[in-house]
């Protein structure tokens, strides 16, 4: 039994109001039944950041060290709207690290599989915070954390070049980014959570959109190297999305909408789950913080530590 089942979508008939099997009739829609929706609260730090939690959970959405980055950022001449997206998926990086948790937390709840079960969030703290240590690797592939919840996936592939021979991390063949991973170990079952944030108004997946064009798979792009680099875990996709942009509320139990069902349904050919979750609704929004973050306090921090600025950015002026 996949102690995720609950939570996964499943074909619903709203005939007969029950889950069926595939082929039952055509008026079945795949749904989510029980979509895993906590209420998030926020708070404010002492030094004015912003914290995010789910009941005994708590997670920052950004810390002083990050606002000094995305000023950093903006000195060197990010326009401000490119960095108010920015922002914005960073902040939706670290909610998806929460709610993975949150979910995590859930289902040992729920799940009498998971009693004894060993759960986690992956997450660069204390000293190897910011140094984009590596997770893992071997002779094709390389996890490395980017930032603090996030990682970059990158695989050798062959060489074109001599600069990319060399370089090879930077100018890998093979690039992925992932927003999230968290565990699953129950009953000698391993489970791995790979994380996708979407925080736009439309259903956009990055690492399902990346390349596309050249007739690289979805799969051996994410999930065939993850598999080689931790193998024996069982993989399940989570994504964090606007629920108008993954649910049609028309329908009861939610219905996937169609661009949704198009990697649920790729994806459980080749064996791997899928999991919608929706972006919580918080006040204010994460597209609010993001411009607050970027038009307000961005500009007052270049004024009023000048100084620090120069430790940041030594061989530059620091002007108003």
């Amino acid at each position: 039994m996949n102690p995720f089942e609950d939570f996964l979508p499943q074909l619903y008939c709203p005939t007969e109001r029950k889950i069926v099997e595939e082929g039952h009739c055509n008026q079945d829609y795949v749904g989510v039944l029980n979509p895993f929706f906590p209420t998030v609260s926020l708070s404010y730090s002492e030094d004015r950041c912003v914290n995010a939690h789910v009941e005994e959970l708590s997670f920052p959405l950004y810390t002083i060290d990050d606002l000094l980055r995305w000023t950093s950022m903006r000195q060197k001449g990010a326009d401000e709207s490119g960095l108010i997206t920015n922002v914005q998926g960073y902040l939706g990086e670290n909610l998806l690290s929460l709610m993975m948790d949150s979910f995590l937390q859930e289902v040992t709840k729920k799940s009498p599989l998971c009693e004894t079960a060993e759960i986690g969030v992956l997450r660069e703290t204390g000293k190897a915070k910011g140094r984009g240590y590596a997770a893992r690797f071997n002779n094709n592939y390389l996890l490395r954390f980017k930032l603090d919840t996030s990682f970059v996936l990158i695989g050798k592939g062959e060489a074109a070049s001599s600069e990319v021979a060399y370089m090879q991390e930077k100018l890998g063949m093979v690039y992925t980014e992932i927003d999230g991973l968290g565990y699953l170990v129950t009953n000698g079952q391993k489970h791995l959570l790979i994380g996708e944030s979407s925080t736009k108004k439309e259903f956009r997946i990055n690492s399902w959109e990346r390349g596309k064009g050249i007739g690289e798979s979805f799969e051996d792009r994410v999930f065939s190297p993850l598999l080689e680099l931790l193998p024996k875990h069982k993989l399940t996709y989570f994504i964090m999305a606007h629920p108008r942009t993954i649910f049609d509320p028309t329908h009861q139990p939610f219905r996937l909408k169609k661009d949704p069902q198009i990697i649920y349904s790729h994806l459980k050919k080749k064996g791997i789950n899928t999991l919608f979750i929706p972006i919580p609704q918080i006040k204010p929004s994460l597209t609010e913080i993001a411009k607050e973050v970027t038009i307000n306090k961005i500009p007052l921090i270049r004024a009023v530590f000048k100084d620090l600025l120069k430790k940041y950015l030594p061989d530059e002026e620091i002007n108003d």
